[in-house]
């Protein structure tokens, strides 16, 4: 067979399974649009050959390693571009990895170690980003304008020898880190740490949720120790889709601490290992091997926060222990219909909304005493009437504080209840109240972004958006790549504090997030007006009334609760 030395590219679509499973035609239709509009031009402008495509990845040979790398870069600023004007539900975002190597030519396909290394860079390539070899860097350096990050020798599947590895963007994804101004995040004064997903290695992808579940419980039972600081679940799982090392993860979110793991599930029984890797050495601090028994699960996470405290040199109180356990459950189906649950909150839509309140309502014909349970079906009805989901939004509300009543009459004082509790005292007036529980709710999960952005809320409509800023800021180093709600809090408080530069950057950054969200517009009116940029007000009011026509000011004053009706 014939050789040659070629540039080989790999790219793949992110979570393919997940768009396919959740729009089929309409991933489809989208990734075509894109090949044709976006990736394919820039393929054919810097020479590329397509080899192969296999549905959602593609494989390309270039005559040239710095033709390859800019076609990427390129194609992959673009996408990013489309992606920035899209909900997030709806992106496609690929990975790319590169390689220079000697393939062997087998008609139009081509094979060997130089393809295997392309394949494998891409697997390390964080959704937006692209690897590439050392040998390709060599190469490229002088010759492009791009600033590639070192990320070392990498042991690669299959390939005997490391690769050096190095990345762009730096930092990975091109992902904006909400911490405002851009600004190098600090090492916490206290114990750090990150949880990553933990990898499904059952090979069947129904057991993802199974795996999210046990990440999701670990990070949620270790926020609330007040001695810990704890990055939220938001912000470590844009790592799940590919590999990644732990100390880049550490470096990212400034943590001293990562913790990894598996889930192996096979019928009735589970395996699960769990690593605490010290995020400046790489070294493992603590490890451990579980098999036990599916409903065993809660065991071994009481077991894995334990260690975790003892490895961090953590004195659990008895306070917190008890609080560790007070909220679960040990009923294996209501556990999981929560965090299926949960999962679909993280889109704020209507039907997502109706999704989360029929898996909470499952959760309690498991569990009837299952309080947590109970404090998210709370949170789903307050959507329901901030939001105006349903028509009875009367009936919606006293749905929730009837759920609210029911968990403190069980003796049970969760953050997430709080958080409910204070709200629905928000929407009534009772803003003093609301503001109490706010705190409570902080007090009982100091590690919780959610709690401290509720706060932040509530501090702004009562009249104190200092305050405000300084919970919204401590709620986004949390989840330094939390959702857009994040940057739409910290935009009021700095207008609200008369910062209208610094507003007006977070308004944009939401709108840019969140197209189609009619109080994007709203906000860019108001902070624009504040600011005396009357033409910019008028062409913010403008796009809302094109894109929402039915949005009136009636609707907008309907989500407005400030202890100051002027």
């Amino acid at each position: 067979m014939e050789r040659r030395l070629a540039a080989i590219l790999a790219a793949d679509v992110v979570g393919y399974s997940r768009l396919i499973r959740a729009d089929e035609e309409g991933t489809l239709s989208a990734l075509k649009s894109l090949r044709a509009e976006v990736i394919d031009p820039k393929l054919s402008e810097h020479k590329g050959r397509v080899v192969k495509l296999m549905g959602d990845g593609m494989l390309v040979e270039f005559p040239s390693v710095v033709d390859a790398v800019r076609a990427a870069a390129e194609a992959l600023k673009a996408i990013a571009d489309r992606n920035s004007r899209l909900p997030e539900d709806k992106r496609i975002e690929f990975r790319v990895g590169i390689n220079l190597g000697d393939v062997l030519i087998d008609g139009d396909d081509i094979h060997g170690d130089g393809v295997n290394v392309a394949a494998r860079l891409e697997n390390l390539a964080q959704p937006g980003s692209l690897c590439i070899s050392g040998a390709v860097y060599d190469l490229v350096r002088n010759r492009t304008d791009l600033a590639f990050e070192d990320l070392g020798d990498q042991q690669v599947k299959n390939i005997d020898q490391p690769v050096r590895v190095w990345r762009w963007p730096i930092g990975g994804a091109q992902k904006s880190a909400l911490v405002s101004g851009g600004e190098p995040l600090a090492l916490p004064d206290k114990p750090s740490i990150a949880v990553l997903p933990f990898t499904n290695l059952s090979g069947d992808p129904e057991q993802e949720h199974f795996a999210n579940g046990i990440t999701e419980e670990l990070i949620t039972r270790l926020s609330k120790l007040r001695s810990i600081f704890i990055i939220s679940r938001s912000s470590t799982f844009v790592y799940k889709e590919h590999p990644v090392r732990t100390q880049q993860v550490a470096r990212d979110l400034a943590v001293r601490h990562v913790l990894e793991g598996s889930m192996l599930r096979v019928g009735n029984r589970v395996r699960i290992t769990a690593r605490l890797v010290d995020g400046t050495t790489g070294q493992h601090v603590w490890a451990e091997r579980y098999d036990r028994s599916v409903t065993d699960i809660f065991e071994v996470q009481d077991e894995i926060t334990q260690s975790i405290a003892v490895a961090l040199q953590i004195q659990l109180t008895e306070g917190e222990t008890a609080r560790l356990l007070a909220e679960g459950t040990r009923n294996l189906a209501a556990w999981e219909a929560v965090n299926s649950g949960i999962r679909f909150m993280d889109d704020h839509s209507q039907a997502n909304n109706l999704q989360a309140q029929r898996c909470f309502l499952e959760a309690l014909r498991h569990d009837p005493d299952y309080q947590e349970a109970r404090a998210f079906l709370a949170f789903t009805y307050w959507m329901d009437r901030r939001f105006g989901f349903v028509s009875d939004t009367d009936r919606a509300l006293t749905r929730a504080h009837e759920l609210t009543k029911e968990i403190g009459a069980a003796g049970i004082r969760s953050t997430t209840g709080e958080q409910v509790t204070a709200l629905i005292a928000l929407i009534e007036g009772r803003h003093d109240d609301a503001l109490a529980a706010a705190k409570t709710a902080v007090k009982l999960g100091p590690n919780n972004p959610w709690a401290l952005l509720i706060l932040g809320e509530i501090q702004i409509y009562c009249g104190n958006p200092q305050a405000a800023m300084n919970s919204v800021r401590s709620a986004m180093r949390l989840s330094p790549y939390g959702p857009a709600d994040f940057v739409y809090y910290l935009a009021y408080a700095q207008m609200w504090s008369g910062d209208y530069d610094g507003s007006i950057v977070a308004a944009q950054n939401y709108a840019e997030r969140s197209p189609n969200e009619p109080f994007a517009f709203t906000l860019l009116a108001c902070v624009y007006s504040f600011a005396g940029k009357v033409n910019q007000a008028r062409a913010a009011i403008d796009v809302l009334r094109a894109k929402f026509p039915s949005f009136t000011l009636e609707t907008y004053a309907l989500t407005q609760f400030y202890r100051d009706p002027d």
